[in-house]
């Protein structure tokens, strides 16, 4: 995903990519014609770099983040950035006392139809029509049936709820803007596998909006947010980034974009552009500590 955006604004000979994995290495640097590629990320100096960008099994971001932090860079990191909230407070002061900054791969903030969602309820647009929102669903669940090539999910005793959670309490959190608490939840494991299928109950912590989140590994689920407002709802896939439904009175609006991205690749270079250009989009690593930290307490608990 990362690797296409990032040869649009970058020179290739600049570009020097690690990962442990030499035939990984070599297939990549064939894709994209790039010659600088190392197996251990020791073998290069961070303070030549102006920007780094992690994309590793969720358990191994602590180390090369706390390892990075004091060379002052730019960072930006695949989601849910770090595995705890523990480790979340472990990196914060680190960051006050460098330069570097740390943004997230929050990808669909970055979609016309997200954002368009955003400023209409921020601006009151919805409400004026259909009044305030009186609740929230959200589920994604489909068949887990790709390879993880790190075991990270079973080596750590993470499932569901660390991967495909953060996208979703970013999500709901930032088109809201309100942070979100925790009331109760289910999951279907106890300590010595990960969750396969969980339900979160939550709350919107200003105007107390219930929120209601299915995510799954086990099972193909609608895969849709709903916001429910006094008088309709607005409805849209949670992979859709090009058209969302505003229902009310037994009738059906659909807004449409049409600013060419189609997939999460031509997202990518969305997050690339306004990480490299200080965009007032870019998620910083202090955008996310709601989500990290509701993920940590259901784990705890």
């Amino acid at each position: 995903m990362h690797i296409p955006a990032i040869t649009k604004f970058f020179k290739k000979e600049n570009i020097y990519l690690v990962d442990s994995n030499i035939e990984t290495l070599k297939l990549i640097s064939k894709k994209y014609n790039i010659d600088n590629y190392y197996t251990d990320i020791n073998d290069i100096d961070p303070k030549n770099f102006n920007f780094i960008l992690i994309a590793l099994p969720y358990n191994l971001n602590f180390s090369f983040l706390t390892k990075l932090i004091p060379y002052n860079v730019k960072i930006l990191c695949e989601k849910p950035v770090v595995s705890t909230y523990a480790e979340y407070l472990s990196i914060k002061p680190l960051l006050e006392r460098h330069n570097s900054e740390i943004f997230i791969n929050q990808t669909r903030r970055f979609s016309s139809m997200a954002i368009d969602i955003s400023q209409k309820i921020k601006e009151n647009y919805f409400q004026k029509s259909l009044g305030s929102i009186k609740s929230i669903f959200y589920s994604d669940g489909s068949k887990f049936d790709w390879d993880s090539n790190s075991a990270f999910y079973f080596k750590n005793k993470f499932g569901v709820l660390l991967d495909r959670g953060p996208h979703a309490l970013d999500l709901i959190s930032w088109l809201i803007d309100e942070e979100l608490e925790l009331n109760n939840f289910h999951k279907d494991s106890k300590d010595i596998f990960p969750e396969s299928h969980i339900h979160l109950d939550l709350m919107s912590s200003k105007n107390k909006i219930p929120i209601d989140v299915t995510l799954s590994w086990k099972h193909k689920l609608a895969n849709q947010v709903v916001i429910h407002f006094e008088k309709g709802k607005v409805v849209f896939g949670v992979n859709d980034f090009n058209s969302y439904q505003l229902h009310k009175d037994n009738s059906i609006k659909t807004f449409m974009f049409n600013d060419g991205t189609l997939t999460y690749y031509d997202l990518g270079t969305k997050v690339i552009h306004s990480f490299l250009n200080e965009g007032k989009d870019k998620v910083s690593f202090f955008d996310v500590e709601n989500s990290i930290k509701l993920i940590s307490e259901v784990y705890e608990k």
